[in-house]
């Protein structure tokens, strides 16, 4: 929510101890949060944040797109071939530089991933869906990106005073589409990046 978004979730309540719930017999990420949201403590603010990280379920640690959860190759009922992450060997060369075929290794296959939800009152069913819900509010899309690269090319966080003119920033950058480029040099030109 905050990476994205730019809506930082709420904080848990004062005095709600940090206990995990009874999570035994829970076979995916979605039935343990499901677990975790019985206790009436913890299901409004998972309510908001949960959502969006059923979205981006399908995608790995590392950003590959999957449909399935990986398991334990010698358990799992089916396997299939992926490519093996590349390293680099500073002794010695792993395979022909001409070569372009990747090596692969066998991996198990778990269970489906639902990357289905409701954000903001809207449901969606896939990350396809829910980029359209996200892509509905351009406005609150491109003020967080603005914040995040203005905080990354001065080194340094917003100020409550920065924050007009990142909005006089996001309302210049509406009239190009939002772009990328648009936005560096909105930033590269701005008086919080000159003068930090």
């Amino acid at each position: 929510m905050d990476r994205i978004v730019g809506k930082t979730p709420p904080p848990p309540p004062a005095g709600v101890p940090g206990i995990e719930p009874d999570i035994r017999g829970a076979t995916s990420i979605r039935v343990q949060l499901a677990k975790h949201r019985d206790d009436a403590t913890c299901a409004a603010c998972h309510a908001k944040i949960d959502p969006p990280g059923f979205a981006l379920e399908c995608f790995d640690v590392i950003g590959g797109y999957r449909e399935r959860y990986r398991a334990n190759r010698e358990t799992a009922s089916e396997t299939t071939r992926v490519a093996q992450p590349l390293y680099i060997d500073t002794n010695r060369i792993q395979r022909d530089p001409q070569s372009r075929s990747h090596p692969q290794t066998v991996v198990g296959l778990g269970q489906s991933v639902d990357p289905s939800g409701d954000y903001q009152g809207q449901a969606f069913r896939d990350i396809s869906e829910f980029r359209q819900l996200l892509l509905a509010d351009e406005e609150q899309l491109a003020r967080a990106f603005v914040t995040k690269l203005v905080t990354y090319s001065t080194g340094s966080g917003l100020q409550f005073a920065d924050r007009d003119e990142v909005e006089k920033i996001v309302k210049r950058l509406s009239t190009h589409q939002f772009g990328v480029r648009a936005a560096i040099h909105e930033v590269v030109q701005c008086s919080m990046f000159l003068n930090r």
